[in-house]
């Protein structure tokens, strides 16, 4: 007679042992295609821009749908370095609002995320939140702003009247991100260095600047990607297609009669996205430390 219990409680642990596994193997294949399912969307558009920009005209101006090209071709991108000059000025152009505004955001962004972060500054929790606030304002409200105060300084359609609204933009930000760099630091080293003497300033630039490296370059990425893809700003404040940027020049290239050349315009698109790739594989192991490490905390 104790036998049965014994077998029963057995078989009741048996079986919720494999109700806890069918779950668990449920769960994981559910959030195995979801994701596939959102990495498929996500890459379909840039592998389709990438077969289209290798096809011939005879097989994208057609009837029939051809995902793979039969006889690729580099037609599109010679023609696009033969008689697009313009292309390497909006490169170039990128290249300098990125790099301008990247040096002053991230050398800001720094002391700033040093005075909040390590120091602890008085009103470092008050500022912080304001910082937050700031990053939630949408950027479109901003732009007629922006407008008319570059109409009246004379700062319209000129490449410092879209570099410091980027600075803005993207200075708080950047401080949030060294913010929470430097609260993960060991305050002892600082300690140290102060009792040998050291300045405020040198203890920032010697002794924890170099072990927040990873958040910098987090940092320095996140900003050139989001730079090298903006659109709002460069298409209203410059109107000189010699100061546009990559985005707003494929733009122009398309409005200049190719719009329907979508060969000739993804070809443009593949090389404009060749230096954000380019920077990502540069600085991704600095970028995956940075976010390990808290560069992101509290974001």
């Amino acid at each position: 007679m104790e036998t049965v219990p014994e077998k029963n409680s057995h078989h009741s642990i048996k079986q919720n042992l494999k109700d806890k596994f069918s779950y668990r193997n449920r769960y994981q294949l559910a959030l195995i295609v979801i994701l596939t399912t959102l990495c498929v969307v996500t890459f379909a558009p840039f592998l389709w821009v990438v077969l289209t920009s290798v096809k011939p005209n005879t097989e994208i101006y057609t009837t029939q749908l051809q995902v793979l090209p039969q006889e690729p071709t580099l037609e599109h991108y010679r023609t696009v370095f033969e008689k697009r000059e313009s292309l390497p000025t909006y490169i170039g152009n990128t290249l300098i609002y990125s790099g301008v505004t990247i040096a002053i955001v991230a050398t800001v962004a720094s002391m700033a995320g040093y005075a909040l972060g390590a120091l602890k500054i008085k009103g470092a929790e008050i500022f912080s939140s304001s910082v937050l606030i700031i990053l939630a304002v949408p950027w479109i409200i901003l732009v007629i702003p922006t407008l008319l105060f570059e109409f009246k300084t004379g700062l319209y359609d000129t490449r410092e009247g879209l570099i410091l609204p980027y600075v803005a933009l993207f200075l708080p930000f950047g401080i949030w991100i060294m913010r929470g760099t430097f609260s993960g630091l060991p305050v002892e080293l600082g300690d140290a260095a102060r009792i040998d003497g050291a300045s405020e300033f040198k203890i920032f630039l010697l002794v924890y600047l170099p072990m927040a490296k990873s958040g910098v370059a987090t940092t320095c990425l996140i900003l050139f990607v989001n730079i090298w893809n903006e659109v709002l700003f460069a298409a209203t404040l410059i109107t000189d297609r010699r100061l546009a940027n990559i985005n707003k020049g494929i733009r122009i290239l398309a409005d200049e009669g190719q719009s329907f050349a979508f060969g000739i315009l993804s070809a443009v698109i593949v090389l404009a996205m060749i230096p954000t790739l380019i920077v990502f594989l540069l600085l991704q192991r600095y970028y995956v430390r940075g976010v390990s490490e808290g560069a992101l905390a509290g974001f």
